[in-house]
């Protein structure tokens, strides 16, 4: 990773450097001695939807083993959402999304899910004004282009600051985009064709080492699929 600070700037006009076909994200990965910093930016209006009722989770391994991770979520999922069969719940398509009121999904979504911190936050929700550092950046404009930008201490989960006995270390990322629920069929609808599935990859454009997973797939929407990508990240060590 190279030493960019993503919290800066105007990010509807910074290029981004690598795509996930699956998650239709395109990503961007940095650090500094003391923050590490994630760049999301999809104009998919169905990842979008899936993001904003589902959020985006993040997971990061700092050893081999797996003994040590991190877990992100936000935007954190509505209980409603996530926890009901979603009968009659409609699609967010392009149009649906333009009638949200953004400043009123900012405000109700104060707060970011985090798993495996070090103390004081462990494994908490905390406020996105918060003490520790953890900043996040999300937005959305007309054009339903999405831009996420996450900067996260290395103290609240690793170490203090990076050291040159860091160069060699390398954490695993999980990206993924969850599925919405997909809404109950009545008893007495027809089915048809049978059941499609597996997974199938795809190609970044640059970056680091890239695997990919889709779960499911009904040929018409990705609505109810999720998404993901794994990345193994080493850290940019400034001499």
């Amino acid at each position: 990773m190279q030493r960019t600070d993503f919290s800066k700037g105007d990010p509807y006009l910074k290029p981004i450097k690598s795509y996930n076909e699956d998650t239709k994200l395109e990503y961007e990965l940095s650090n500094d001695y003391k923050n590490l910093f994630f760049y999301f930016r999809t104009t998919n209006s169905e990842t979008l939807s899936k993001i904003l009722l589902m959020g985006l989770h993040i997971n990061i391994e700092t050893s081999e083993n797996k003994s040590n991770e991190i877990n992100i979520t936000y935007p954190i999922p509505d209980d409603d959402i996530a926890n009901q069969s979603s009968t009659g719940k409609k699609l967010m398509g392009s149009q649906e999304l333009k009638s949200i009121n953004k400043n009123q999904f900012l405000l109700q979504h104060n707060e970011i899910m985090l798993k495996g911190c070090k103390p004081p936050i462990g494994d908490n929700s905390i406020s996105l004004k918060n003490k520790y550092g953890i900043k996040v950046n999300f937005d959305w404009d007309s054009t339903n282009t999405l831009i996420y930008k996450l900067v996260l201490p290395f103290r609240t989960f690793y170490k203090d600051s990076l050291t040159l006995s860091d160069s060699s270390k390398v954490f695993n990322v999980l990206v993924k985009v969850n599925a919405i629920p997909k809404p109950e069929e009545p008893l007495n609808s027809k089915k048809s064709g049978g059941l499609n599935g597996g997974g199938h990859g795809s190609g970044s454009r640059g970056g680091g080492t890239n695997e990919n997973n889709t779960e499911g797939s009904d040929g018409k929407t990705t609505l109810y699929e999720s998404a993901s990508f794994k990345l193994k990240v080493k850290c940019f060590i400034f001499y």
